[in-house]
């Protein structure tokens, strides 16, 4: 509700969801608001991946498209071809540090009560937006540091903050395009991409030092 109170109080045509401990990279800015003049419905960026001590990790995958890749999520060809080269749940709208935004069409759509508390209310209100046409333009270069080890979700142990990302996509996969349907197959593809083997060891390994669960 926080981040919805947000954006009903900017007066700006464009926001920027913006982590407060996530870090713009220099010049960013200047070239978010040359890119706005174009009026896409939302614009997509990069972001470098960073941990607790804002050192860089790596480069975070987003999509599998060439820069300033353009898609209308309401074509079935468009959009088909949108969610086959999502590499991550970014590309569904999760990180809202990649999102810029255009606000009248983020106004159209209520706040979705379902999803609220859920960590993905945000990606609700977007997808609700597909219908209506929701036209995307890809930057994928980074544009901001984003901040590891730091999630206000997590609380209850990097196990749970598992489930809540799993739980959750799998949610708004069936809520928005039905379980058997080609979109929520590629929104389940991204989450196993994003939470790979290699990732979960990691989380147990986390998880045991911390005797969470």
């Amino acid at each position: 509700r926080d981040m919805a109170k947000s954006v009903e109080l900017a007066r700006g045509k464009y926001c920027w969801l913006f982590s407060a401990d996530d870090i713009m990279k220099e010049n960013a800015l200047p070239k978010i608001l040359k890119e706005v003049e174009h009026g896409h419905d939302i614009f997509l960026c990069g972001l470098t991946q960073c941990d607790f001590y804002m050192r860089s990790i790596e480069e975070h995958p987003v999509l599998d498209a060439p820069a300033c890749a353009e898609f209308e999520l309401k074509n079935d060809r468009d959009r088909a071809e949108y969610f086959t080269k999502a590499k991550t749940t970014t590309a569904f709208f999760g990180f809202c540090g990649s999102l810029i935004f255009n606000k009248s069409r983020w106004d159209e759509i209520p706040i979705d009560e379902e999803f609220v508390g859920s960590c993905w209310a945000h990606v609700a209100r977007i997808f609700r937006m597909i219908p209506g046409g929701l036209h995307i333009k890809y930057l994928p270069e980074s544009f901001l540091y984003k901040r590891g080890d730091n999630d206000s979700f997590a609380d209850k142990g990097v196990v749970n903050r598992l489930w809540i990302a799993v739980n959750g996509f799998n949610r708004l996969a069936d809520a928005f395009f039905g379980r058997n349907s080609m979109e929520a197959y590629h929104i389940r593809r991204a989450v196993l991409s994003e939470y790979s083997l290699p990732a979960l060891l990691y989380m147990k390994m986390q998880a045991h030092e911390n005797r969470s669960s």
